[in-house]
């Protein structure tokens, strides 16, 4: 959003040319969901922790594990909100692979809602199977491999035919 509002509004002034850096974004983009996870952590933790999404141990485990007894799960829900709000904020969203690796860490954070689901709130000891997890781990790893080729694969095309274009342009261009 920062992005758009600077390209829009503001590129001629030279003391907010910052906004243009990708680097300076990335370390915006961090501290954002930094800050996030600060502020909205402790809120979310304890409405979890209302909705009763809590960690069951076994009891035959180690006993270092009975720590954890009780520990509200879900915790990626807070993670992913971080990341999706500082790419809101700080990200180019018109560059494809951003587009592109925020739904593939949405996908991903999907798989892991439902496998804390299944444990916690249908009460399915171990959660969703580690074979089911492992196969649409795969399944969602090769739909992203697949998009991000195409998506370089244009990219590339395209970058091929502005050169072709140029060097047309500048051939035609020449006095005889």
């Amino acid at each position: 959003m920062f992005y758009y509002l600077y390209d829009l509004y503001f590129n001629h002034l030279d003391s907010l040319r910052i906004f243009s850096y990708v680097t300076f974004r990335a370390l915006m983009a961090g501290l954002t969901s930094m800050l996030v996870t600060f502020w909205f952590g402790h809120k979310i933790i304890d409405f979890l922790y209302g909705l009763k999404f809590r960690e069951s141990v076994r009891d035959d485990g180690p006993k270092s594990h009975e720590i954890k007894k009780g520990t509200p799960t879900m915790g990626g829900l807070l993670i992913i909100g971080s990341l999706l709000i500082s790419v809101l904020l700080w990200g180019n969203l018109k560059n494809p692979n951003v587009i592109l690796l925020s739904v593939f860490s949405l996908s991903f954070s999907v798989l892991g809602f439902a496998d804390d689901y299944m444990k916690s709130v249908k009460k399915i000891k171990g959660g969703m199977r580690a074979r089911t997890k492992f196969i649409l781990s795969i399944l969602i790893s090769f739909i992203f491999c697949i998009l991000f080729f195409i998506i370089q694969e244009r990219l590339v095309k395209l970058v091929r035919s502005l050169f072709n274009l140029l060097i047309y342009f500048f051939l035609l261009s020449k006095d005889p």
